[in-house]
Order: structure tokens, then sequence, then C-alpha cells
């Protein structure tokens, strides 16, 4: 049995401390570093009317949400600070879901002539919304940092998520360069609505340059999973050789695929495929990319899914017409499989928006979701099953897009 790190308690607790002061939206992702310090904030209220096709009760709420960021513009040690935040409300049906949702991003690099190095910590609270599988708040977005379309079952849990992660980066020579990337996170249900778990990573890497388009890599990736409250680990090994190219000022692709060795105390030791491949092909107005994932991981916390197999195929596209309407679709096919048990669940999503300036501070967008899960096993009353749909409403007010401040 792992216990809860005190670090990471302590973490939680100077978190909800500064975060529970300000108010932002949970949409936005953090802009890159840039040479120029700069404070942002912007404040949005969505409405979402969710319609289920099984025995689960329709419901509609609202949500207030915003956005602070701070950027210190120092090229050579740039920090980046976001919260972001809301509060929904229940309007009509079930009262499940309403309540505070909150993140605070850090992140903070040095950058030196031959090496680089940089550090962040994520931390995130989630009222009972699927905050796994296509995660985020319906209607408002995905939380800045964070993964989207992370693979798993759909779970409406409360949960909080923490992750701090580190990399390293070195050139060695005029094409070569190694990097070391290490994280730690884990994830928790205050409520008890599923098996709490931990999760710690290392990967080393090496990447050749064959020329400014081309590149070749080689990383071998370790993972250890543990279980709250169980002395059941799960570890897995892969190297993984690698594929990348820019054919193109438009077209861009990746490949990543090798064996992947995995180690347990409650199954026999097993031998799978782990890969990443996908690419974009970017215009001038629009942007498409599309990409496939498959490998092991902890699972999200169901009793039936004590580490899964994952395979996640994601597309997404973007359009804008003219400077103050933008059309974007996405959609994502995930299954998931247990270690332990054969049983398989099936999610599939699709998402389209459309955006609308109205004049310099304000912005409003509709949006239409159809999410899909169904499985072979029987899951608890927390997980999606059946047909969701999600339509939303919603207004942003942002009184610039940058405020900078010149160093």
């Amino acid at each position: 049995m792992m216990r809860k790190p005190a670090l990471l308690k302590t973490l939680f607790t100077v978190a909800a401390a500064l975060i529970v002061c300000a108010a932002a939206r949970a949409q936005v992702e953090p802009a890159a570093f840039g040479a120029s310090a700069k404070f942002d904030y912007d404040l949005s209220y969505t409405q979402v009317e969710s319609i289920y096709t099984d025995d689960q009760e329709s419901r509609q709420w609202g949500t207030v949400s915003g956005e602070l960021q701070y950027l210190n513009g120092k090229p050579y040690s740039p920090m980046a600070l976001t919260y972001s935040g809301g509060y929904s409300f229940g309007i009509r049906g079930p009262i499940g879901g309403s309540g505070l949702f909150q993140h605070l991003q850090f992140a903070q690099g040095y950058i030196r002539r031959k090496w680089s190095v940089s550090v962040s910590d994520n931390v995130t609270f989630s009222p009972e919304t699927p905050t796994t599988g296509f995660s985020g708040i319906p209607g408002v977005g995905s939380f800045p940092g964070l993964p989207i379309g992370t693979p798993g079952p759909i779970l409406y849990s409360q949960s909080v998520y923490n992750t701090l992660s580190g990399l390293f980066i070195h050139r060695l020579t005029h094409n070569m360069d190694f990097g070391l990337n290490t994280d730690y996170s884990i994830i928790r249900y205050p409520t008890g609505a599923a098996l709490e778990t931990n999760e710690f990573g290392l990967s080393p890497e090496f990447n050749w340059h064959l020329d400014a388009r081309t590149s070749l890599s080689l990383q071998y990736s370790f993972a250890q999973y543990t279980y709250v409250g169980t002395s059941a680990d799960l570890h897995s090994q892969s190297l993984q050789p690698g594929f990348s190219r820019v054919w193109n000022r438009r077209l861009t692709t990746y490949l990543h695929a090798g064996p992947q060795w995995i180690h347990s105390s409650f199954i026999p030791p097993s031998t799978g495929v782990g890969a990443t491949l996908g690419g974009a092909y970017v215009t001038r107005a629009a942007t498409v990319s599309a990409n496939y994932y498959q490998g092991v991981s902890t699972g999200v916390g169901l009793g039936t899914e004590v580490g899964i197999r994952n395979y996640n195929a994601t597309a997404q596209l973007s359009h804008t017409f003219g400077r103050d309407f933008t059309l974007s679709g996405s959609a994502s096919d995930v299954r998931t499989q247990g270690l332990v048990q054969t049983g398989v669940v099936n999610g599939r999503y699709a998402a389209l928006s459309a955006t609308k300036r109205l004049g310099e501070f304000t912005t409003i967008s509709a949006g239409y979701t159809v999410i899909k899960q169904s499985s072979s096993l029987t899951l608890p009353s927390s997980a999606l099953t059946g047909l969701a749909n999600v339509l939303s409403f919603s207004i942003a007010y942002h009184p610039r897009e940058n405020h900078i401040f010149r160093k």
C-alpha cells in the first residue's frame, strides 16, 4: 500500500488557499513563453443542456468561469502561472455535477546555450462531470495543461488530479540531443467512487537530426503504477524508435513504435506494442490533425480495469473565416481492455463548435457534442452508459488578448 505523500498533501493545501480567491476560464490553453511579460484574464458564462437516451434524466446547468495568467517574459528563465476555474450550478434535472472546479498550473524553465531544464506542476479539482475519458467541463473545454482525450471509461465523479513533471534537454553535438523526462501523478476521488492511483514515469531519449526536416529518435520508457489501499502494482517498460518529418511548410508527420513489456503482482508477464503516430496539415486559415495511440496505463479507478490497454484515435479540424468567425470539430474513438478481465469498454466522441467575435472584447460560441459509451463489463453507476447529447452556448469577455509590460 502506498500512502499519500505529505508533500503533495501540502501542495494541495497551498494551491487551494491561493486559488479560492480567483475566478478564471477553463478553456483557454496557456500561451507560449514570450519575450515580454504579460498578465491576461477573461471571464465567461456557459449554459449546457445534456440529453441522455438511456435511463439517465436529462439536465441543464450553467457555468461561470474564467482564467488568470501571468508570464514573466524572461527569455532564459521563463515562468508561467495560470489559474482556471469557476462554478457550475444546476438549472433543471439532477443537481449532480454542480459545484466548484479549479485548476492551477505552474511552469518554470531555464535555458542555456547547450542545455535547458523545465519543471511544472498541475493541480486540478473537478466536480461530478466527465473528468476522465473525454475530459473537461462540458461546454467549457479542457483544463489548460492537461491531456485531451485521456484513454479510459467516462466517469461522473469528483476527482483531484496532480502531476509534477520535469524535462532536461542537452545538445550533445550539432545534430544530436539527449532528453530526460520524468513525472509523478496521482488521482484521488474524494467521494470514494473509484480506486485511487499513483504513477511514476521516467523516459530518456536520444534524437538525431538528419537534416533540417528529418529526425530519428530512440526512447526508453519506464512506468510504475500503484493503487491506494491495495498491495497491487504494475510496471511497464518500452523501447520505441521514432521518425518525424516536416514534408513542407504545411505537412508534418511522426511515428514512434516498439515493444512494451508488462510486469505486475496480479497478472503474468506479457509483451505488447506501444505506439504513437500522427500528423498535422496547416494552412493560413485551417488546421487538420490526427493521431493514434496505444499502450498500457493504470486505468481510471474501476475495479474491473486495474491496469488497461488503451487504443485511442483522434482527429481535429479548425477553420477560420475572416478575422471574426471560427468553425472547429473533433472526433475520438477509444477502446480500453482490462489486463485482469477480458471485457472491453468502447467510447466514441464527436464535437462541433462555432465561435464569433463581437467587437474587440466579446466572443460568443455554440457547440454540439455527442458521446456514446458501451461495455461488455458491468460498469458502476458513476460511469456513462448509452448515448449523451450535449448542447452549449457561451459568452466570453476578454478586455484585451494581451496586457504586455515591456522589460
